[in-house]
């Protein structure tokens, strides 16, 4: 299991079902979350340059589509 602490969300990455099952309290937290519809099946990444050009992560190949979290297009900005 893994978690983000991000600024406008939380992304927990791992076996909810799994979870559930030991802990009372991810439990409770799932249950929450499936009732408010507020669970995903992929990380959405995208660029800043390019918001609406997002990449749907939900294996570690996907990953690979977004170097640096970012996108594939040219975003004007050269690496060193």
């Amino acid at each position: 299991m893994a978690l983000s602490r991000a600024r406008k969300g939380l992304y927990v990455i791992g076996n909810m079902d799994q979870m559930a099952g030991a802990s009372s309290l991810w439990n409770g937290i799932i249950k929450q979350l499936r009732a408010n519809n507020q669970l995903v099946e992929a990380l959405p990444l995208a660029c800043q340059n390019h918001p609406d050009n997002a990449i749907d992560a939900r294996t570690g190949e996907d990953f690979h589509k977004a170097p640096e979290g970012g996108c594939m297009l040219d975003c004007g900005y050269d690496v060193f």
